[in-house]
């Protein structure tokens, strides 16, 4: 599902655009093998691209509930903003969890990020219209040189308006693709990010609603609030079905652990650091620090 009318700079798929569209059968045979080699897996995740402009979407995500599976979708959730479309998606299609990019309360920078006129209207709206389905909405917001100093302000705003959200992720940036060419303009030091990492989780806690850090080493946020899918043995777990395998097109970022991770007790679970962001940042961290006497994750 590689068609996106969004152009953000740190999109880490974007050749994906230029690649020949998935079509519906190729997408229904997947879902079988993961009902048929994979029991015990009770949901999917259908993302893109932007998955709302798949022609297709409801009925993909219909043919997946039917089969036993709970539908989460990750959206710009720009298509959303229509009523209609949101209640076929969650009506027709039981849908039931919507993960939504939302990068800044500053609709300017929103809007800039996509590449999109009035997209901060039409994603609020979308997150809105969601809620309103019931379902377990929560928003993603990629951590940039643009959005970083709003973060605190986003976590209030969307409490504030959109109360009860499911959880709020927030992304490092994944240095490939568009992200890769356009690095010396969007990336933050991961000091910084684990500064600001500190100031959400005390924010979320405040305010009542989850806060996940993604992307990230484990001891940038070592209290536990990097969703486990970052965790490396279930990353292992989902390479068989990633579309970058099936298509014999592994993603390119590459991770190293420095020497003083040997010591961190959340080593075996830790993807490291991206060796494209340590290229531009010239050196470790000093946030990078062995976490001891920790239980292992996982």
């Amino acid at each position: 599902m590689g068609a996106c009318a969004a152009a953000c700079p740190f999109c880490y798929t974007d050749w994906i655009r230029r690649d020949p569209p998935f079509e519906t059968p190729q997408l229904l045979r997947i879902i079988d093998r993961i009902v048929s080699d994979f029991p015990t897996v009770g949901r999917v995740v259908l993302s893109g691209g932007e998955v709302t402009e798949f022609v297709d979407i409801v009925g993909v995500a219909r043919y997946a509930r039917s089969a036993g599976l709970r539908v989460a979708i990750q959206t710009n959730g720009i298509q959303m903003h229509s009523r209609s479309f949101t209640h076929a998606l969650g009506q027709s299609g039981g849908v039931d969890a919507f993960l939504v990019s939302l990068h800044s309360i500053q609709p300017e920078i929103h809007d800039s990020i996509l590449g999109i006129p009035a997209a901060f209207e039409k994603t609020t709206l979308g997150i809105a219209n969601a809620l309103a389905e019931g379902a377990a909405v929560s928003t993603n917001t990629v951590i940039c040189r643009s959005t970083i100093s709003g973060l605190v302000d986003l976590v209030e705003y969307c409490v504030d308006r959109f109360s009860p959200l499911e959880t709020m992720r927030f992304s490092n940036i994944i240095v490939e693709g568009a992200a890769f060419r356009n690095a010396n303009g969007l990336l933050v030091s991961l000091d910084n990010v684990a500064h600001v990492a500190i100031r959400l989780r005390g924010v979320g806690e405040k305010l009542g609603v989850h806060i996940e850090l993604a992307n990230v080493p484990l001891c940038i946020d070592p209290q536990g609030s990097l969703n486990s899918s970052y965790h490396v043995d279930l990353q292992r777990a989902l390479i068989d079905f990633s579309p970058f395998y099936q298509q014999n097109r592994p993603r390119g970022e590459k991770y190293v652990k420095p020497a003083r991770c040997s010591e961190c007790t959340l080593l075996r679970q830790c993807p490291g650091i991206q060796s494209a962001y340590l290229s531009w940042a010239k050196s470790v961290p000093e946030s990078i620090i062995p976490v001891p006497g920790a239980s292992d994750c996982g």
